[in-house]
């Protein structure tokens, strides 16, 4: 059986937690689409 360690998050999981990320750094009023992306390591149409 593999572990979580041996899977690397998908790219929906890594979306969500740069928004997560990105929202407790700046705030939902300053929360950018081009943040997100940029730290979930995907492109922007990805979103």
């Amino acid at each position: 059986m593999l572990t979580d360690r041996e899977n690397p998050p998908t790219t929906t999981e890594r979306i969500l937690d740069a928004t997560l990320e990105v929202l407790a750094r700046s705030g939902p009023r300053k929360l950018s689409l081009s943040d997100v992306a940029t730290t979930a390591g995907v492109s922007r149409p990805t979103l």
